[in-house]
């Protein structure tokens, strides 16, 4: 094994260790300024590198789920249609989802507020016609006794709502997973799908790779460009062409 989930992200054990070496270094630095030892240690800082993994699941399981909800016509199918479609078409992270609330819907403009991670306010975000028809088949029969776009259903009443929460999003989508086989569905494994399948949209329509910036909405144009890496493999390709050169 050369990498380790930390139950948020997987982090290289080389980047573990750092971690270990600098909370040493900095317990025997306390330990000399109050006069226990009278040594230090010498140990430089060095730079962690998080591993990114980009898997996500074939699209054609994300169709799965969208079908599976479409055949019901339950509260909760309904309700998770919605958050499904918000998840994929406009690649949102949980707590993205979670944070909206009804004001934050525009029907007649297609559109959603979100605040994105890092972000202090919201920006809007236009609604792909699905994604719109899911949100209002939702809001046509949720209940008006809160704010929040989303919430939970576990009370069975209207009268003590409360907004969803990012561990109950991330319930929902490994529930949803394990209807159609997979046991190890996250939100964010939903997000690296439809990332991914956006580097395809974009190599096939020629819309430039910050077009890709513009739909993860990643801080960074190199944290973007990992997926494009990744979807197209350079390092083979690139393998291949060296050794064709001896």
């Amino acid at each position: 094994q050369v990498v380790h989930y930390d139950g948020n992200r997987l982090v290289h054990f080389e980047e573990i260790r750092h971690r270990r070496l600098a909370a040493i270094r900095s317990l025997s630095q306390l330990a000399r300024t109050l006069g226990i030892v009278s040594w230090s240690l010498e140990i430089e800082n060095q730079k962690n590198q998080a591993y990114r993994d980009t898997r996500g699941i074939d699209i054609e399981a994300v169709n799965k789920i969208i079908s599976y909800l479409k055949s019901k016509n339950d509260l909760k199918s309904i309700r998770d249609l919605a958050i499904l479609r918000l998840l994929f078409d406009l690649g949102l992270r949980r707590n993205e989802v979670c944070s909206i609330n009804i004001e934050d819907i525009s029907i007649s403009n297609s559109t959603v507020n979100i605040l994105s991670k890092g972000k202090t306010q919201k920006e809007c975000l236009n609604l792909p016609a699905p994604t719109l028809e899911a949100i209002k088949n939702w809001i046509n029969i949720r209940c008006n006794g809160t704010d929040a776009l989303f919430y939970r259903l576990d009370k069975g009443s209207c009268g003590d709502l409360k907004r969803l929460t990012g561990t109950g999003l991330y319930s929902i989508i490994s529930e949803l997973g394990a209807k159609i086989g997979i046991s190890d569905l996250t939100v964010h494994k939903l997000r690296h799908t439809a990332i991914t399948e956006c580097c395809k949209v974009i190599a096939e329509h020629n819309l430039g790779i910050e077009s890709l910036v513009k739909f993860s909405r990643h801080q960074s144009l190199n944290t973007a460009l990992i997926y494009m890496d990744h979807l197209e493999d350079k390092q083979k390709t690139l393998s291949d062409l060296m050794s064709k050169k001896i």
